[in-house]
């Protein structure tokens, strides 16, 4: 009897052991591939400065779809390459004018992955360039419109699901200069990406 409880003893822990071990299998061979996604942004900030002056409105919801390739460098570090079209939402800066914009920018990232004996959790460092779009409508209904070169900057956290989805929590900053003004559009992200 106590030759069996030893053997039942003995298969659980390897069986839990090698359950464990295959936790994090999707991760770690995980191989080249197209990936898709969305993001919801939310808490999104626009700060203008002109000369020694500034201005700081916050914005509405804005979202962002993105398409891009991840390639398998090694088993806990995954980069890749995306295209990203993001909107900023509407900013009103103080009945003054209303503004709107939106870009499409190319960004590289790189996952880094820390495995758990329950799962795993990534940190992501990102940056891109692009094409910023501003539409400006002012008190007296008169629209201008500009269109520069950008880039951005961003960090986000998330986790990969055996399924082939990430979830991730990211902030990114943007970057252009329109005209004699800098413009900086900051913003928290939540979002999704499904790999194929």
């Amino acid at each position: 009897m106590s030759k069996l409880k030893g053997l039942i003893a003995t298969s659980l822990i390897f069986l839990s052991a090698s359950s464990y071990a295959n936790v994090n299998e999707h991760v770690k061979e995980s191989g080249n591939q197209f990936y898709i996604g969305a993001d919801l942004s939310m808490a999104n900030n626009v700060e203008l400065e002109v000369g020694n002056g500034s201005a700081e409105e916050s914005s509405d919801l804005g979202y962002n779809f993105v398409a891009g390739y991840e390639f398998d460098t090694h088993r806990v570090v995954k980069p890749s390459i995306e295209a990203e079209y993001r909107t900023f939402g509407e900013i009103d800066n103080s009945g003054s004018s209303s503004s709107d914009g939106d870009a499409f920018f190319i960004n590289a990232k790189a996952k880094l992955f820390v495995l758990y004996d329950f799962g795993n959790i990534y940190f992501a460092p990102m940056i891109g360039v692009g094409q910023i779009d501003i539409d400006v409508k002012d008190s007296a209904n008169q629209n201008y419109s500009k269109t520069e070169t950008g880039y951005q900057l961003g960090a986000e956290i998330g986790t990969r699901l055996p399924q082939g989805v990430d979830l991730n929590l990211g902030y990114r900053a943007a970057f252009t200069e329109i005209e004699e003004a800098n413009l900086t559009l900051t913003g928290f992200y939540l979002g999704a990406r499904y790999f194929f």
